[in-house]
């Protein structure tokens, strides 16, 4: 399967107060964010 695949049939996971969803190009910006917090960082393997 690839990645674009895997993408596609990964499920949306909605609750009250929360939507889990794959990530998207869309979302680069805020991603860009998050990942140059060291905070962030250290609980990541990126």
């Amino acid at each position: 399967m690839t990645q674009k695949e895997y993408i596609k049939n990964t499920p949306v996971l909605e609750t009250e107060r929360l939507i889990l969803r794959p990530i998207t190009p869309d979302d680069a910006n805020a991603a860009f964010v998050w990942l140059s917090d060291k905070k962030v960082r250290v609980h990541t393997n990126v």
